[in-house]
């Protein structure tokens, strides 16, 4: 998040938190199906090692390509340094550091704005983690699917959210040029994606067969992640020079949903004997996320 606020103006962060959010979703995609096969011909022990593997060869890359200032990195030509400086936030994103201002934690935890984004945040993940943990066991448990078969399935909603990612960050950009509203841009793309999200939810719990199944939570998931960038980006709007302490004032109910949705799935079906309680509930809490929407205001950042 602050890494997004040094490199990005504030017009140009949904569509930069999309490709973020795309790349975060394509190997949500490809996890499932590639991981199966792995497990498959290899264990699942020499599977561990070699996603392991991966990770410390992206961080190596990582650190020796990327400069938190734009202006220390070899690529960044003049007149790009000067497009950054000249859009970008009036104060350096980490300027309280280097001047001993305060993190406004009255501001924070007083600001409806912030409450509003922590709760929706919440409700986003409420879905997700379900595509992470329920989803495979869904299809075999309810339509009898193999193990492979539920792990390509299971890659449907994540590969359509890749896509969704994007267009909703891009989606909210050009809403804020064209309205010239913040507020409006932000706020349009994210009511309209958690509505989307209820009724995909809402129709996966009266489905019967799994390919109807499937197709209901991939439209679900994709709607949701429309939101997903734009929430990210309302959340530097919003922070402003501290939006990395309120990205993570955000997401910290997203850990919390994390340890709670997996936990009701479970509850929900030992219950009611089905998941269809699970999809009525997610359904529920997706439609009060997008009124939620309508509390939240980038255009006033806790910083002013």
């Amino acid at each position: 998040a602050r890494a997004l606020a040094r490199w990005f103006p504030a017009g140009e962060r949904g569509w930069v938190t999309g490709i973020m959010w795309t790349g975060a979703r394509l190997g949500g995609a490809l996890a499932p199906p590639l991981a199966t096969l792995l497990i498959v011909w290899t264990g699942w022990r020499a599977t561990f090692v070699l996603f392991g593997a991966v990770g410390l060869v992206w961080s190596a890359v990582f650190w020796i390509w990327y400069r938190d200032d734009p202006a220390q990195h070899r690529s960044v030509g003049p007149a790009e340094l000067a497009h950054i400086q000249r859009h970008g936030p009036v104060r350096a994103p980490d300027a309280h550091l280097a001047h001993g201002f305060p993190t406004p934690w009255r501001r924070i935890f007083s600001s409806g704005t912030m409450w509003a984004l922590f709760w929706m945040y919440f409700a986003t993940s409420y879905g997700f983690w379900f595509f992470l943990t329920w989803l495979p066991t869904y299809l075999m448990r309810e339509h009898s699917v193999t193990v492979t078969k539920a792990g390509f399935l299971s890659a449907m909603p994540l590969a359509l959210g890749a896509v969704a990612c994007l267009t909703g960050g891009a989606l909210s950009d050009w809403l804020t040029r064209r309205t010239g509203s913040l507020r409006w841009g932000r706020r349009l793309v994210g009511l309209a994606g958690f509505t989307l999200t209820a009724a995909g939810f809402a129709a996966a719990a009266a489905a019967e067969g799994p390919l109807t199944a499937v197709v209901c939570l991939t439209l679900a998931a994709g709607a949701m992640d429309l939101a997903v960038p734009v929430a990210w980006a309302a959340c530097l709007d919003v922070g402003g020079r501290f939006g990395g302490t309120a990205t993570g004032f955000m997401n910290t109910s997203s850990s919390i949903s994390a340890m709670i949705s997996p936990i009701a799935a479970a509850k929900l079906f030992e219950t009611f004997g089905s998941f269809h309680a699970m999809f009525a509930s997610a359904a529920a809490v997706y439609l009060l996320a997008g009124l939620l929407w309508l509390k939240i205001d980038p255009s006033r950042p806790v910083d002013n």
